[in-house]
C-alpha cells in the first residue's frame, strides 16, 4: 500500500493554522486523560484519610480548642413600651431577662502534653493527652459602666464556663476551686439556648467580695490540634510535650520555646490590647 498519502497531509497540516490549532486541541485533551485519573486517585486518597481520621478521634477526641474561662451574670433589663387604646397613648413597663459577661483579670494555663500516635491502615493519626492547671483571679463584675442597678442583678444565677472543641475528650471529672470553695463541674458551658459544648459550674455569693481567685485542673483527650483563647487581661500559657516536631500556630507565637529529641518546652504571654475584644459585654450579640 502507497504512503504518498502522507506528505500531503503532513504538508497540508503545516500551512493550515486551523488544522494545527485543532490538533493541539486534541493532544491537550488526551493528556487531561492521566491528570484526571490522578485527580480521582487523591481524592479518594484524601476520603481514606479522612475517614480513618474519623474512625480513631471519634472515640478518643477530636482537635481541641479551649476557651475560657467567663463568668456569665443574669440581669434584669427594663424598658419603657407604649400602646395606643382608644385613642390614648398608655405606656407600660416590661422586664426580660440579659445576660452580661464577664473576663478575668488574670489567667495562667500550664499543661503537660503526652503524645501517641495511632495506626488505621497506611495512615498515622496524632493524638495526644493533655493534663491542665488553670487559674486566675476574677474581679467582682461591675455593671456601673452601664447604668444597670445592682438591685437588678441577678447574682444566684450566675455561673463559670469553659467551652471544647469536643468534650468527649474529657478524661476525668474535673472541680473548681472557688476562693476556696471546691464544686464539681457539669455538663455544657450553661449558656441559654445553646448546646456549646464545655463545662460550667454554678457560682454563689459573687457579689460579696471584690476579687476571686481560681483554679481547676483540666485532662482531656484530642488529635492533632490543641488550641487556647487569651481570655485573661494577662494571659500567659505554658506547655511541655514529648511532640519532638510541634508547629506552632495561631495569632500568637511562642514568647519562648525549646524544641530537641525529648520534646518541646513553650510559653506564651499574651496582653490584653493584643486582642480584639473586651474584658465584659451583654447581651453576647455585641461588645457595648
Amino acid at each position: 500500500m502507497s504512503n504518498n498519502w502522507i506528505v500531503p497531509a503532513m504538508e497540508s497540516l503545516r500551512k493550515s493554522l486551523f488544522l494545527r490549532t485543532l490538533l493541539i486541541g486534541f493532544l491537550i485533551l488526551i493528556m487531561q486523560i492521566p491528570v484526571v485519573m490522578i485527580n480521582g486517585v487523591i481524592r479518594e486518597r484524601e476520603s481514606t484519610k479522612d475517614a480513618a481520621f474519623y474512625d480513631v478521634t471519634k472515640s478518643w477526641g477530636g482537635q481541641q480548642s479551649i476557651v475560657g474561662p467567663w463568668i456569665t451574670v443574669p440581669y434584669k433589663f427594663h424598658s419603657v413600651q407604649k400602646k395606643t387604646s382608644n385613642n390614648k397613648v398608655e405606656h407600660f413597663t416590661t422586664t426580660q431577662t440579659r445576660f452580661a459577661t464577664f473576663l478575668p483579670i488574670d489567667l495562667q494555663i500550664d499543661g503537660d502534653v503526652n503524645s501517641d500516635l495511632r495506626k488505621r491502615g497506611i495512615f498515622k493519626v496524632p493524638l495526644y493527652s493533655v493534663d491542665l492547671t488553670i487559674n486566675g483571679r476574677f474581679a467582682k463584675p461591675d455593671f456601673s459602666s452601664w447604668g444597670i442597678s445592682e438591685d437588678d442583678v441577678l447574682w444566684d444565677r450566675s455561673y463559670l464556663s469553659i467551652g471544647l472543641t469536643d468534650s468527649r475528650g474529657i478524661i476525668k471529672q474535673a472541680q473548681l476551686d472557688w476562693a476556696g470553695t471546691k464544686v464539681n463541674f457539669l455538663p455544657g458551658t450553661g449558656m441559654q439556648n445553646t448546646d456549646s459544648p464545655g463545662i460550667h459550674v454554678p457560682l454563689k455569693d459573687l457579689d460579696k467580695k471584690e476579687a476571686f481567685e481560681f483554679s481547676f485542673p483540666l485532662s482531656l483527650n484530642g488529635s492533632d490540634i490543641l488550641l487556647f483563647t487569651p481570655y485573661g487581661n494577662d494571659t500567659r500559657v505554658s506547655l511541655k510535650s514529648d511532640w519532638i516536631d510541634p508547629s506552632f500556630q495561631g495569632n500568637w507565637l511562642p514568647t519562648n520555646h525549646t524544641v530537641d529529641n525529648s520534646g518541646f518546652d513553650a510559653s506564651w504571654s499574651i496582653p490584653y490590647l493584643g486582642r480584639n475584644y473586651p474584658q465584659s459585654w451583654k447581651d453576647s450579640s455585641n461588645f457595648k
